[in-house]
């Protein structure tokens, strides 16, 4: 499966949810891609999603091992 792949089904879901707001952000240093979401109830998330070459590098960032 390719990233974009994973990255609309990511998007999709989100949708699905019905999410009042989903847009791209465009700021920031990292290569990552970034999302603002906004729920229904007014919750509000930064999706996050980094190129695979960076998975060591966000593993020890996040302590995820």
């Amino acid at each position: 499966m390719k990233i974009s792949e994973v990255k609309n089904m990511i998007l999709n879901k989100v949708l699905l949810n019905e999410y009042k707001e989903v847009h791209k952000v465009n700021k920031g240093w990292s290569k990552d891609e970034k999302f603002y979401i906004e729920s229904e109830n007014g919750e509000k998330f930064l999706l996050r999603i980094s190129p695979i070459e960076y998975l060591d590098r966000k593993e020890k960032e996040f302590n995820l091992h």
